[in-house]
């Protein structure tokens, strides 16, 4: 008794509705439900589109589909009885196909607008043939009409067969006019195989960009070397000159000086500026005189 109510309880319901655009002429519905159905595709009368009838299937969701598609323009969701309807209204007259996944408990319906002209029914090709038909006939009743009109005229202006069939016709003078088979027209043919390339302006649109980057680079590159190279220059010139002035100034007269400096409180680095010698000079002859000194 209680699993025959838990199965009575066990009803289908629709879980959610959601559509969405493939393309310009294509949109695909999905109908997520809680378990396997039986349903039914009609063709809607009052608009364009189809009406989905969920046999057996209780609840009610809100659709969601987008709402600028040139394929679909809404879906509602309302029930009847026992049962769920879905109404699709498209843009135009386009076929639905519909398949259902029951591993996924999901209905898909695929609108395609590129096979409207496929769907046309029996109904309005033969209407259009009708139709045409009927401007074949109206068109050789008035061609008849003409011709009678045009022998009316020509008995009461007095003209007879013979001068009538003097004058050409129409047909007569465009067959003059037209170009036999042996008759030619030169016309002056340009050789294309003359023509400059015109790749160039294409190819340097999409490459001048990656083209002035890479001169951009090789120039800083060389301003670089250059500015490395002066300073290097200009370092070597700087010990050169500090090592020939040590090697003018006599030992004795740095040492004086150095003595003379050092009794003015002069710091090492500015004696080393001052007398044009090596930091490491000028502490060496402090060294020495403070070794002289001591003793």
């Amino acid at each position: 008794m209680i699993a025959g109510i838990c199965f009575l309880s066990a009803e289908t319901r629709i879980l959610s509705i959601r559509s969405e655009d493939l393309s310009s002429t294509s949109n695909k519905i999905y109908i997520t439900v809680s378990d396997s159905i039986r349903y039914s595709v009609q063709k809607l009368t009052e608009a364009k589109g189809v009406r989905v009838i969920l046999y057996d299937v209780e609840g009610n969701v809100k659709p969601s589909y987008p709402r600028l598609s040139a394929v679909l323009d809404r879906i509602t969701c309302y029930p009847a009885g026992n049962n769920l309807v879905v109404d699709i209204i498209t843009m135009g007259d386009y076929p639905v196909n519909s398949y259902f996944e029951s591993g996924d408990n999901l209905l898909t319906l695929n609108i395609h607008s590129s096979g409207a002209g496929k769907a046309m029914s029996s109904k309005v090709l033969g209407k259009a043939e009708k139709t045409l038909k009927s401007e074949a006939v109206s068109q050789t009743v008035n061609k008849e009409k003409i011709k009678t009109s045009s022998g009316n005229t020509n008995n009461e202006f007095g003209l007879s067969s013979n001068k009538i069939e003097d004058i050409p016709s129409q047909e007569s003078v465009a067959d003059s006019l037209q170009l036999s088979s042996s008759d030619t027209i030169s016309i002056p043919v340009e050789e294309v195989g003359n023509e400059p390339n015109c790749n160039l302006p294409s190819f340097w649109n999409r490459y001048k960009y990656l083209i002035l980057s890479i001169i951009a680079v090789v120039c800083l590159f060389f301003v670089l070397k250059s500015l490395f190279k002066k300073k290097r220059k200009r370092l070597g010139n700087e010990d050169k000159s500090g090592e020939e002035s040590a090697l003018l100034l006599p030992p004795e007269t740095a040492k004086l000086m150095v003595q003379k400096l050092l009794d003015k409180d002069w710091k090492p680095e500015e004696i080393a500026r001052e007398l044009h010698l090596s930091v490491k000079e000028v502490n060496k002859i402090i060294s020495a005189l403070k070794k002289e000194s001591d003793e």
